[in-house]
């Protein structure tokens, strides 16, 4: 009353201060000069007012910016795709709950209440806990989830101003949450009331669920926020991204590696989505920013697997993967000395799934990663089967760099903002089904030429090609039926009879003996041979019933000409045997004839 009494005499001019002076009964003089008491009042009402309508001020930006905001929101979630819409809903952090005052935030919680109906304190059940993690004004917004890593964080420095109870520092950009961490936790909230805590007293397991739920109702991706960070300024880059920053000709293959970017996205925003190719920057030179390149391009979320076992180890590469956006397999000829069906089903894999050193369950991870590669040598691909997986990138050697990694790193989030403008776009227009990521047309015919020119020459290979020789001579056995201007030709043999043949051509009168070995090298390479395919067992002179391989006919006549009609020997073999089967012993001892399938064969 007496304030509002003051602040009413301040809004009055001085001659009605006069007269109501003079109303009160007192002398109209003594206002002529205002009194010490009255000037001091005055300020403190001014600085109160001012205060006020500071506060007024600040809570109505803010609530401008907050609209700013949603409509902005708005606007970007009807440009998204059905998954990323699905897929930000998961990111609870955009409407987790808000921090409360101290007092909300004790109305919030369930009490104790004693037989006479007296409030003893609160109880220490595991909604309480969650619900001081989510609501205290010290705490609220501090400790999140981190969706691309898997790990609990702590974002902010939490102090909590608790006598012997330790304040919680992290760096910018927050830090993974320890033990520490939760030890100082439930030292607050257990301090008594007195000393600014709770009086809660909670068990080690119920303040880590507690800690894992405040957590979770603050989930964030940091990849996809570094994603959609910028808006696209409408200069393009995408296509031509990789063509000027490796200093590659510009032509349809290189265009077509935009799509890396593309479905980096997607796998964003809908992990396991189909995409089994890896980008191999290859460069003989060292330093010049292979690996360096892959960072920028994974946005800073980057990982490499450091041994065969990280790759192959269903375990080891999840932990490998934590966190990462690109995985880089640096080294690729090394890598590729694993088994190519391991290799094979990596790469192609959608998932992974295994248990975790310190978990209790088996985990089922969709992937949300990509590959990438990076090789010294020219050559590294050994199965020819596989080889549509890489998309090698040759760097100009002839350049002293010919990687322009300032570029890069200036231009990658334009780059990622023009990939998303281009991924939704592709998506709404096809909301179902998979996109085509996929090189086509002249880039796929440079993609085989260039997956051709990494190959390592393998004892398979050679002998293939000592096969399709051998078959386009002609022959007098049993299983030459194909008669070509008078020559007959085998359309039928089996891997001992080829396994004879070849060792006949160095002079040798008794082959090798015919071990695991030798017919695990000689499946392979007849299942390298498109022209060839599995038939039924038949029975050879000399060797009995074998399983028998059939010739296609059109094939073999297109392929024999006037030069070679006549009768001749079997062509020489490329090697000789004591070196092949030296090279024999190279081949991994787990691999296993796989059954002749037309999709596994190619054209040599």
């Amino acid at each position: 009353m007496f304030f509002n009494i003051i602040k009413n005499l301040l809004h009055c001019s001085f001659s009605d201060r006069i007269s109501i002076r003079a109303g009160l009964g007192g002398p109209a003089t003594i206002w002529e000069t205002p009194s010490k008491e009255e000037n001091i009042m005055a300020k403190v009402v001014k600085d109160e007012s001012r205060e006020q309508n500071a506060h007024i001020g600040d809570d109505f930006d803010a609530m401008l910016d907050k609209l700013d905001a949603d409509q902005d929101a708005a606007a970007e979630r009807e440009l998204m795709t059905q998954d990323e819409r699905e897929y930000v809903d998961q990111l609870t952090s955009r409407n987790r709950p808000d921090p409360v005052s101290r007092y909300d935030a004790e109305g919030l919680l369930d009490a104790m209440i004693n037989a006479k109906g007296k409030v003893t304190g609160f109880k220490g059940g595991l909604h309480n806990l969650t619900t001081i993690l989510n609501r205290d004004p010290k705490i609220a917004g501090r400790i999140g989830f981190n969706v691309l890593s898997g790990q609990v964080v702590v974002l902010k420095s939490i102090k909590f101003g608790v006598r012997d109870v330790p304040d919680i520092f992290v760096p910018h950009g927050g830090a993974d949450f320890n033990k520490r961490h939760e030890a100082a936790l439930s030292a607050y909230i257990a301090s008594s009331e007195e000393n600014g805590g709770y009086g809660i007293a909670a068990t080690s397991q119920t303040m880590e669920m507690a800690i894992l739920n405040a957590a979770q109702m603050n989930a964030f991706d940091p990849l996809y926020d570094a994603i959609t960070s910028q808006k696209w300024d409408g200069v393009p880059r995408l296509d031509t991204a990789f063509i000027r920053w490796f200093s590659l000709e510009d032509n349809e293959y290189h265009r077509q590696l935009h799509k890396f970017f593309l479905v980096f996205i997607e796998r964003r925003v809908k992990p396991g989505v189909k995409f089994d190719h890896v980008p191999v920057l290859i460069g003989r030179r060292q330093g010049t920013y292979k690996s360096a390149s892959i960072e920028v391009i994974s946005l800073g979320f980057y990982s490499e697997i450091r041994t065969p076992q990280e790759f192959s180890d269903p375990k080891k590469l999840m932990e490998t993967t934590d966190g990462a956006a690109i995985v880089e397999l640096p080294e690729l000829a090394a890598l590729m000395n694993l088994h190519h069906n391991v290799v094979k089903s990596t790469i192609s894999s959608k998932k992974d799934r295994a248990r975790g050193a310190y978990s209790r369950y088996a985990e089922t991870r969709m992937r949300a990663w990509l590959m990438m590669g990076t090789s010294n040598d020219g050559q590294f691909l050994r199965d020819p089967t596989g080889n549509r997986r890489f998309w090698p990138i040759y760097l100009n050697d002839r350049l002293e760099m010919p990687t322009d990694i300032e570029t890069m790193r200036n231009e990658i989030h334009q780059v990622y903002a023009e990939a998303l403008v281009r991924y939704r776009e592709l998506r709404n227009a096809q909301p179902t089904g998979d996109l085509e990521y996929q090189l086509t047309g002249e880039a796929a015919k440079t993609a085989s030429e260039l997956q051709g020119r990494a190959l390592v020459e393998t004892p398979e290979q050679s002998i293939a090609g000592w096969l399709s020789e051998w078959l386009c001579t002609s022959s007098t056995d049993k299983w030459a039926t194909l008669d070509v201007d008078g020559s007959s030709y085998r359309t039928r043999f089996c891997v001992r009879d080829a396994f004879n043949a070849y060792h006949a051509g160095v002079g040798r009168e008794v082959a090798p003996d015919y071990d695991q070995k030798s017919a695990r090298a000689f499946s392979t390479a007849i299942q390298l041979l498109s022209h060839v395919s599995i038939g039924p067992k038949s029975r050879f002179d000399g060797l009995g019933t074998q399983q028998s391989y059939i010739v296609d006919e059109d094939w073999l006549r297109a392929s024999v000409t006037p030069a070679n009609t006549q009768t001749k020997a079997a062509p020489q073999a490329a090697v000789a045997p004591t070196d092949l089967r030296d090279e024999w012993e190279e081949v991994e001892a787990a691999s296993k004839v796989v059954p002749l399938r037309k999709a596994d064969r190619v054209e040599f």
